[in-house]
């Protein structure tokens, strides 16, 4: 006990830990957010497609769904929590994986993202070699994403509101856990 004590004493007092935990995690999180926010449209001004709030909020909805499925996978794979062991765990843990990369997956087919074929005539200037002598697109053209398409704009926005809620979400589990320490901390 006398070892805890030490340790304990050497974090400092509760409303030392939470200030630091504020200013720390909590505000450098919501800066880098921010920041990556306003650098998609300082950077990369396009126009926006018609308003990224629905990519945000659809990008945190398909979050919070892989975030709720965790429980259920882990608990219907360890057969109601009677079998956890390291093999219903790696397999929960696997499906879970699987999951979430199904969900981002499924939000952009949702969102109907993808990058549209360019049109004959720009094509032609950028190489002249991929096309066929007739002028038309072979069937294995191949997109190349770049910063100005609007599907770049729409995934920024997506994957933002996806990280915006991870976060949020981990930095409110901060502060609980935090909170457990209220009464040894003083």
């Amino acid at each position: 006990m006398h070892v805890l004590e030490n340790v304990l004493s050497t974090l400092g007092s509760y409303t030392r830990a939470l200030v630091s935990y504020t200013l720390i995690v909590t505000l450098s999180s919501t800066i880098f957010l921010a920041l990556f926010g306003v650098l998609k449209i300082l950077a990369w001004p396009h126009s926006l497609h018609p308003s990224p709030l629905r990519e945000f909020l659809v990008g945190a909805a398909g979050w919070t769904v892989a975030y709720a499925s965790r429980i259920p996978i882990l608990y219907i794979l360890t057969l109601g929590n009677n079998y956890v062991n390291a093999f219903t765990s790696t397999v929960s843990t696997f499906v879970q994986v699987s999951g979430q990369e199904i969900i981002r997956l499924a939000v952009v087919i949702l969102l109907q993202i993808h990058l549209d074929r360019p049109p004959i005539q720009e094509t032609q200037a950028h190489s002249s070699s991929r096309f066929r002598s007739d002028g038309s697109v072979p069937p294995d053209w191949a997109p190349l994403p770049d910063v100005w398409h609007t599907a770049f704009t729409q995934v920024w926005w997506l994957a933002l509101g996806w990280a915006a809620i991870d976060v949020t979400v981990g930095v409110v589990q901060g502060y609980e856990q935090l909170a457990l320490y209220r009464d040894v901390l003083k």
